[in-house]
Order: C-alpha cells, then sequence, then structure tokens
C-alpha cells in the first residue's frame, strides 16, 4: 500500500513506539502517507465499480425472478391442456367403446325380433 500509520509516520512518534519496518520507503525515509488516506482513495476509485457491478447483479437477480414466473405460468399452462386433452381422450375413448359395443348388440339383437 505504499503507507505508514493512520495519519502518517508521525503517528508512531506520537505513540512513542518504533516505526515498523513496513513503513520505510527506502533505508533513510519513511512513506509519507497515511494508510487511513491510502485505503479511502483506493475505496472511492472502486466504490463506483463495486456499485456498477452489484446494480447489474441485482438487476440480473430480478430479470431471474420474472422469467422463473414466466416459466411457471407456462408449465400451469400446458399441465391445464394436458388435463383437458387427457380428459377429452378418455371421453372420446369410453364413446367409442359404448359405440363399438351397441353396434355389436345391434345386429344380435336385430336377428333375436
Amino acid at each position: 500500500l505504499k503507507c505508514c500509520g493512520v495519519s502518517g509516520s508521525e503517528y508512531w512518534v506520537r505513540k512513542k513506539q518504533a516505526i515498523p519496518e513496513s513503513c520505510k520507503e527506502d533505508s533513510d525515509n519513511y512513506h509519507p502517507n497515511g494508510c487511513l488516506d491510502v485505503i479511502a482513495a483506493h475505496a472511492k476509485k472502486d466504490l463506483r465499480t463495486m456499485g456498477i457491478v452489484l446494480l447489474v447483479l441485482g438487476l440480473t437477480e430480478v430479470l431471474a425472478i420474472v422469467l422463473a414466473c414466466c416459466e411457471l405460468l407456462n408449465i400451469r399452462d400446458r399441465e391445464k391442456r394436458r388435463s383437458r386433452t387427457a380428459r377429452l381422450l378418455r371421453y372420446h375413448a369410453a364413446e367409442q367403446t359404448y359405440q363399438e359395443a351397441a353396434a355389436q348388440q345391434r345386429p344380435y339383437d336385430e336377428r333375436r325380433y
């Protein structure tokens, strides 16, 4: 990060502590910037990008929910149509069976009378 302390190397002097080796810029100098300022600058720079990414992710989630609801409605509609078709097929099969049975009995009945 190339920084030293919260507000600079004087942070360590005020705390009456030795300045850490990580604060050294080279053998004789320390990094002049405090880490708080450096981290805040990075956060501000990346904040817009993070906001855009989060917005895109949120919109993607909403779109996925809408598409899932549409698919659910399509599935329900297909099931209703399938149920109606099956009911009609059963009805027509029963009707056909009844007519075939009636047709087979008619010649027998005609011969009988």
